[in-house]
């Protein structure tokens, strides 16, 4: 794959500040001016779409923001959580945060309640799901209905920022329906979501986000409610010849009567199963039948393409883990395009973060109780070190299971003081404990090595085990067995590039700034080899050191 250099003259296609712009900061951070001059030159030289790693510290919201603005395109911006999407918020006054339709009240519900919760209550008729654009709404809200007034305004704003489940809901619509906020019902206006520029932050996370947003799950229950019997097929070519048969004409047929909600689950139905009749490629999908309910999936969002990513012209997508850009390129199935890659190095000194391989125990499902042992001393070990044992400190396993094994098997006489997050539901708790503590604490948690941001306050941390994906999971180890005519081995290659990028995610964690500092631990022996087999950026290589 092509590259972009870092070039002098690419730091002059970006202002010497980014206030120039409109943006609230007077300075770039270290590189940040260089990085947007090299996308600037990327989409200059006709590269139409770009995957850019760029490591914590780089300031990827302005990057991408900045970049929108010098292009003088409209921008839609997809980001993962709800902290981020106000990241950009704060970074670009001018984007316009927009949300699916479930997060506005409906004026059709007793005293302006959010139709959920009035139904719960059983004050309300209409929830969110059952929303019919072609019910005549008198909503007093913003002359009409609040959820398509944010429509209205986000096709006027220059940057549109979305959580990745509804962008890709909402710009699969061909065109959208507005007329509920102007009394206009067949006004359809073309779709102010599919834009100019998209940008895909936590660009990683892109192929899976894509793969749920594109599944098709049908619910036995309203199978059952048209008439209709829940097939066992196994194959997905099957499902859909059913469904095209069979399945659609009988929802279609079905008479839903005056109840708004039967009728509201009759249209959902009827969707679900166009989409399985007619939108899916079978060979490339598969079925996971579950307690209640049927999950078609795609395997990659190569598979969708032309559902999604193909309405954008130009494409940005970055991480600070994109893993090997070939790959990333496949699986989104950007073969078509014509793309680059550009690779930023960390500004954080590198003698701030550094990470060692230490391989004490070999971890896998065969695993015992010495190895277990193993573990949890080596663990303490590592705490009880002078300079480390005055700091916090957080042990990351891949599992809730391990978080308990390595309980079990503490030595009881160690006075650290630890907390084991053992369940899902208390991880909110377990980590304001570890955040309001005064006193170095020991955090054990499967569920911190993405999206955590904790700066100074991380001294060290532990990598227990390598992530690699569950191959109980019939979609993980469909993905590993899954071979590309011109790549045998493309799935194997994906399966170890995911696990090695959870790595680097976890050992993120440490180092949130330029003057924080944290030392990373990588326990699992499995380690070496996924690192001789799996691409790694150059942030982190620069400071992977052996510890015998």
């Amino acid at each position: 794959m092509d590259t972009i250099p870092v070039k002098p003259e690419y730091e002059l296609l970006a202002p010497s500040t980014p206030a120039e712009l409109g943006f609230p900061h007077n300075e770039w951070w270290p590189g940040q001016r260089m990085t947007v001059g090299r996308l600037i030159a990327a989409f200059n030289e006709g590269y139409d779409a770009v995957l850019l790693n760029a490591p914590t510290g780089s300031g990827k919201t302005l990057i991408g923001s900045a970049l929108g603005v010098i292009l003088s395109v409209p921008t839609t911006t997809m980001t993962h959580t709800i902290a981020l999407q106000k990241q950009y918020r704060k970074t670009a006054p001018w984007a316009f945060v927009s949300k699916g339709k479930r997060n506005y009240p409906c004026g059709r519900s007793q005293d302006g309640m959010r139709p959920a919760i009035a139904k719960v209550l059983g004050v309300g008729e209409l929830n969110a799901e059952q929303c019919d654009d072609h019910l005549e709404c008198e909503n007093p809200w913003l002359n009409g209905c609040p959820y398509f007034e944010s429509i209205h305004a986000a096709a006027e704003s220059d940057q549109v920022v979305l959580n990745y489940a509804y962008a890709l809901r909402i710009c699969q619509s061909q065109r959208i329906k507005r007329g509920m906020c102007y009394g206009e019902e067949d006004d359809a206006q073309p779709n102010p979501f599919r834009r100019e520029l998209a940008i895909l932050d936590e660009g990683h996370l892109a192929n899976n986000a894509i793969v749920q947003a594109c599944a098709v799950e049908l619910w036995h229950r309203s199978l059952n409610r048209v008439g209709l019997d829940v097939p066992r097929f196994q194959g997905a070519a099957n499902w859909q010849v059913w469904a095209r048969d069979e399945a659609l004409p009988t929802a279609q047929a079905y008479d839903a009567g005056d109840d708004v909600v039967v009728q509201t689950r009759v249209r959902n139905l009827v969707g679900r199963l166009q989409a399985l009749a007619t939108g899916i490629t079978a060979e490339d999908w598969i079925v996971q039948p579950g307690q209640g309910v049927t999950k078609i999936q795609p395997l990659w969002s190569r598979s969708v393409y032309h559902r999604f990513l193909a309405y954008f012209p130009k494409l940005l997508i970055m991480s600070a883990t994109l893993g090997d850009p070939e790959l990333l390129s496949s699986r989104l199935g950007l073969e078509s395009r014509k793309t680059v890659y550009v690779d930023v190095d960390s500004t954080f000194p590198k003698e701030n973060r550094p990470s060692f391989y230490w391989p004490v125990v070999k971890l896998s499902s065969k695993s015992d109780d010495g190895d277990y042992a193993t573990l949890a001393s080596a663990i303490q070990y590592i705490v009880q070190q002078p300079r480390l044992a005055v700091r916090k400190g957080i042990v990351h396993t891949p599992s809730y299971k391990l978080v308990s094994q390595i309980r079990q098997h503490m030595d009881r006489d160690d006075p650290t003081l630890y907390i084991f997050h053992e369940e899902p539901q208390h991880r909110d708790s377990c980590v304001k404990t570890f955040r309001d503590a005064d006193y170095p604490l020991v955090l054990v948690t499967p569920s911190l090595a993405t999206g955590f941001d904790l700066p100074y306050e991380i001294g060290w941390q532990i990598i227990a085990k390598v992530p690699f994906g569950d191959l109980g999971d019939p979609v993980v180890r469909a993905q590993r067995e899954y071979q590309l005519p011109d790549n045998p081995n493309f799935g194997k290659r994906c399966y170890d590039d995911d696990a090695l990028n959870q790595v680097v995610q976890a050992v993120g964690r440490a180092v949130r700034a330029p003057d924080d500092e944290g030392v990373s631990y990588i326990l699992d022996s499995n380690f070496w080899g996924l690192y001789k087999r799996a691409h790694s950026p150059g942030h982190f290589k620069e400071t992977l050191a052996w510890l015998n």
